[in-house]
């Protein structure tokens, strides 16, 4: 228990680190950009040649490495704000594909159900496999005393050899 509270408290200082040192780096890195800039247009203004331009380039380097530090040291308090903007996002579209949704599994029961077998005694609905109803117990399947096929129980010739069931 103890090293999870001491790990907590290395990773908050750590967080600490990256977001303190992240914003000094940034700001040494905008001054130095600023002034590297400056020197460069007040050179091209004049005759003389930029004498801090070194500091541009060392300062966009800087600018990268002072967001990225930041990032890290923000990155709980950035994710949190993104899944706060995202969630009621998915929610509402959620509630706008659920009548879609709610289509397909109807199409789905019905397409089962057209495949299931209907008992002729209740009228009752089975599965395709079942050969007794499971609401009355009448058989849903008889066999061709012709051949032994297998037939629905409302049939009046043999699917498989033609002959009359009688």
């Amino acid at each position: 228990m103890k090293d999870g509270t001491d790990r907590q408290k290395r990773h908050k200082r750590n967080k600490t680190i990256f977001k303190v040192t992240g914003i000094a780096v940034l700001c040494v890195a905008l001054g130095m950009i600023v002034t590297g800039m400056v020197d460069f247009f007040s050179a091209m203004g004049g005759a003389g040649y930029p004498e801090r331009f070194w500091m541009l380039m060392v300062g966009l380097p800087l600018l990268a490495v002072g967001f990225t530090l930041t990032g890290l040291g923000f990155r709980r308090e950035m994710a949190t704000y993104i899944k706060n903007e995202s969630v009621p996002v998915f929610n509402e579209a959620g509630k706008e594909i659920a009548p879609g949704v709610q289509s397909i599994a109807s199409a789905v029961r019905e397409g089962y159900e057209g495949s299931a077998q209907v008992c002729p005694v209740c009228g009752e609905t089975n599965r395709e496999e079942s050969k007794f109803c499971k609401k009355c117990g009448a058989p849903l399947k008889r066999v061709c005393p012709h051949c032994g096929e297998e037939v629905a129980s409302d049939s009046k010739f043999c699917d498989k050899c033609g002959e009359e069931l009688g």
